[in-house]
């Protein structure tokens, strides 16, 4: 039995949005990954500024809403 293995050479983006809204910034961010990426991505990042501490909590939503 031969195992055949498919290879692919991993793709990644990074964006940075400078917004000050917790939402333009998520906004900002999809828009950008969406643009740069050629298909749905697997696997996603996400690094959030201490200056939103206090909104935190409300990415993950964000972030589900726009990227279903």
């Amino acid at each position: 039995m031969t195992a055949e293995f498919r290879t692919s050479a991993m793709q990644w983006i990074s964006s940075l949005s400078t917004c000050p809204s917790l939402e333009a910034a998520v906004e900002d961010v999809v828009q950008q990954a969406q643009a740069a990426l050629p298909t749905r991505a697997d696997l996603g990042l996400v690094f959030i500024s201490s200056a939103f501490a206090s909104e935190y909590s409300r990415l993950m939503p964000l972030l589900q809403a726009r990227l279903p």
